[in-house]
């Protein structure tokens, strides 16, 4: 490390680092800690803090093997793969803006897996691209399924209407299955469910889904259903449809008995 590093006594990027190194030496081995100093000289990230709580001593003096919050991450339930993770924090942050990672950094990413566990049911993105955005918009979808929670009775609604779901033509519409498919719509669309969950709520309407047929789990269209008409269909940032989706469900609400009237 000495010969490698540029300054050993550079506290804030290479010093910070050796209690990981050594760490990762005794739980990875020789290859993988050698890994992590080298990219770290390669990295243009100027500081890096993880808060292990603990100095580092040269000379005969044993050298701390606390790694802070990078054994946090690695000690998680969420399968991080080590070599992925280093170029993450070493490489992605800094191209996403990051010129220092600090222990803050590993307690939101932390919290950006718990609350994807939490929400999906499993960890979707292990490694995002735009990570302070997706953190924030994983928080919003978040407290959006907790407005959404208000609906007590929201699967058994829906399974009243499981028999208008369908496919052709292209499209289908999906029947969301729980609170959380909600939630995730309006994020993904641009529109908020406060605005009508009281009245799924209520028993009042259902919501739908209308998708691409090769994409079935992706946001294209919202529908309300009132009675045995659709009254409301937005696309993102509140579009109308397009004469296309129209046509579909014009299709759809004929062999299922519905009006469109939107």
């Amino acid at each position: 490390l000495y010969n490698m590093f540029p300054s050993m006594v550079d506290r804030k990027k290479y010093q910070a680092c050796i209690p990981v190194i050594f760490w990762i030496e005794e739980k990875y081995g020789a290859n993988e800690a050698v890994y992590f100093a080298e990219k770290l000289v390669q990295s243009g990230i100027m500081e890096l803090d993880f808060d292990g709580m603990g100095r580092c001593y040269y000379n005969d003096q044993q050298p701390s093997k606390n790694p802070g919050r990078f054994l946090k991450v690695m000690s998680s339930p969420y399968r991080i793969n080590l070599r992925r993770f280093i170029d993450y924090i070493l490489f992605d942050l800094y191209a996403q803006g990051y010129a220092k990672v600090t222990k803050s950094f590993f307690d939101e990413y932390l919290d950006y897996l718990e609350m994807q566990q939490g929400f999906y049911g499993k960890v979707k993105e292990k490694y995002p691209a735009h990570f302070k955005t997706e953190h924030d918009i994983m928080a919003l979808k978040v407290n959006q399924a907790k407005l959404v929670a208000r609906c007590e009775n929201f699967e058994q609604q829906n399974e009243a209407i499981k028999d208008l779901a369908y496919s052709g033509s292209g499209y289908c519409i999906v029947i969301p299955g729980k609170p959380e498919d909600l939630a995730e719509e309006g994020i993904n669309l641009s529109h908020c469910v406060g605005q009508y969950i009281d009245r799924v709520a209520e028993g009042e309407c259902h919501i739908l889904f209308l998708r691409r047929y090769g994409t079935p789990d992706r946001s294209l269209v919202t529908l309300q259903l009132s009675g045995k008409q659709i009254c409301q269909a937005q696309g993102a940032n509140r579009r109308p449809i397009t004469e296309q989706e129209r046509r579909f469900l014009m299709k759809w609400g004929s062999e299922k008995g519905i009006q469109i009237a939107v």
